[in-house]
């Protein structure tokens, strides 16, 4: 397991970390800022059942798979995977009837061809197939860190995968362009009613219905409303990443960022395929805020700022620094205009590493503090951006932890997580 949090830049948490730990039975978050979320570290695909126990009360927690989330305050869908944060919000039309007022048990079910949410053993609501672009099963902490959970288990014909394509058909979820609030398509804009009691309530709005959620309906089904018009910004056709330019006339920076919601680990390889038009069409690849500006020169780094409307500090929106002993390869960056550009990205013992065409051309150590969100960044007044063949590999093992091990400690408490814990 490892933390997780927010892609976008409105809840980002500031110098507060997320800590997890077991006691008594339960895992909790004590300690983080914003959405914080606890991330299973391996894919998993198949069918089965995936089952937890949410302490409920005044507790604000949920649990995550397949770009799916399953929000027992207030049983709320949310169409895209947290903690890349909603683009828009499903509210259920179970209502509360099942929802018991200390723990209750969740599980997604998914088998012959149906994805159920039960809660308590009764069946809840049907929901839209979980996306095989963000198979991780994650526990999320919503807004406050009293969420407690207790007796996880994975049942069923599971597997790890060798591979994950992170873009799946016209859809992407488990992405956001939430850092700079910009606008996405994450799922096809097909005209499909969400269903008996349920309601769409747009990113950004707040139900203006009474007693929200809807009152309780068991086993009625739901439906994805049409998403949020992509407005000029980053959208998917094809399992093709795209993006328009806008303001092109513009003279300032206008940078924009796409955000894969799981953070890149250790053994890992995001590969990927751009394509290249000298002052067309251009993407780079960021971990964090750290871009990796791929210029025929050579690779030069930015530092995304705050807000493309504000400059952190003494940084421009448009700063660029040089690290000539990261750099590796030839003099020039081997791209080819007017082709598709083979790039791969990968962690090694904390070092991130970029290949260009099959050429090492980067490697520098990563800072502690950098969250290893991996980003497409561009400015879109200059450049349009064309991305395919998306997919992440890793060192994964064969077989999925059970039982226990599933809440294994990785490595052992310092004397201060300890004293704090006690203390706690």
């Amino acid at each position: 397991w490892h933390p997780a949090r927010s892609g976008t830049n409105w809840m980002a948490p500031s110098d507060v970390p997320q800590w997890w730990a077991e006691h008594d039975g339960y895992l909790r978050c004590l300690s983080g800022k914003g959405n914080s979320a606890l991330v299973f570290d391996y894919p998993l695909v198949g069918s089965g059942e995936l089952s937890v126990d949410l302490l409920t009360g005044g507790a604000w927690g949920s649990f995550s798979y397949g770009g799916v989330l399953i929000a027992p305050r207030g049983l709320a869908f949310h169409d895209g995977t947290f903690p890349a944060m909603a683009i828009e919000n499903i509210i259920t039309p179970t209502g509360s009837a099942l929802v018991k007022p200390d723990v209750n048990r969740w599980t997604l079910r998914i088998e012959s061809g149906k994805n159920q949410v039960l809660n308590n053993g009764q069946l809840g609501y049907e929901i839209p197939g979980p996306s095989a672009a963000a198979p991780w099963l994650a526990l999320c902490a919503w807004f406050r860190t009293d969420a407690a959970f207790r007796r996880l288990s994975i049942s069923g014909d599971w597997r790890i995968p060798r591979e994950v394509a992170l873009v799946e058909g016209d859809c992407l979820v488990g992405w956001t362009g939430g850092f700079y609030d910009d606008a996405q398509t994450i799922r096809p804009a097909a005209n499909v009613p969400i269903g008996r009691g349920g309601r769409r309530v747009a990113y950004g709005q707040r139900s203006t219905a009474p007693n929200d959620p809807a009152p309780s309906v068991p086993g009625a089904a739901f439906r994805l409303a049409p998403p949020r018009p992509a407005n000029g910004g980053w959208f998917v056709k094809s399992g093709i990443i795209g993006a328009y330019v806008r303001t092109r006339d513009q003279a300032t920076p206008d940078p924009i960022r796409l955000t894969y919601f799981r953070p890149l680990r250790n053994g890992e390889v995001l590969r990927y395929e751009l394509f290249y038009q000298p002052g067309q069409q251009m993407v780079h690849p960021a971990l964090d805020r750290l871009t990796f500006l791929l210029e025929p020169e050579g690779v030069r780094l930015h530092w995304m700022t705050d807000h493309p409307d504000a400059e952190a500090g003494d940084l421009s929106l448009d700063n660029v620094a040089d690290e000539p002993d990261a750099r590796r390869g030839p003099p020039r960056l081997p791209l080819v205009a007017g082709e598709w550009n083979r790039v791969a990205l990968s962690l090694v013992d904390d070092e991130v590493v970029v290949e260009l065409n099959g050429e090492t051309i980067f490697r520098r150590k990563l800072e502690g503090t950098n969250d290893r969100l991996f980003s497409f960044f561009r400015y879109q007044n200059e450049t349009s951006a064309r991305v395919r063949n998306v997919a992440l590999s890793g060192n994964w093992p064969e077989q999925i932890p059970q039982g226990d091990e599933l809440f294994a400690r990785t490595r052992q408490w310092t004397d201060a997580e300890r004293q704090a814990e006690s203390k706690l």
